[in-house]
C-alpha cells in the first residue's frame, strides 16, 4: 500500500476498516507499505508484488511464462 504525502494511517488501522467492510475470508493478515508499486506500462506489475513479497494469486494479475 502507498500512503498519500501528508496521510498517515497503521496496518492495524487498515485491518480493523477491511473487517468492517468485507468478508472474513477477503480481509488481509498482513499490510506491507511501499514508497511506490512496481507498474508494467500503466498497470501494476502484479508479478514484481508476487516476487518481492511472496505472495501469488492477484486477481488483477498477468499470467506470465517464467
Amino acid at each position: 500500500m502507498v500512503v498519500r504525502d501528508g496521510h498517515a494511517v497503521t496496518a492495524d488501522e487498515i485491518i480493523a476498516h477491511c473487517r468492517d467492510r468485507i468478508a472474513s475470508y477477503k480481509k488481509p493478515r498482513t499490510v506491507e507499505f511501499v514508497e511506490k508499486l512496481p507498474r508494467d506500462g500503466f498497470a501494476v506489475d502484479y508479478q514484481a508484488l508476487d516476487e518481492q513479497f511472496g505472495g501469488g494469486g492477484y486477481p488483477g494479475g498477468r499470467n506470465r511464462s517464467a
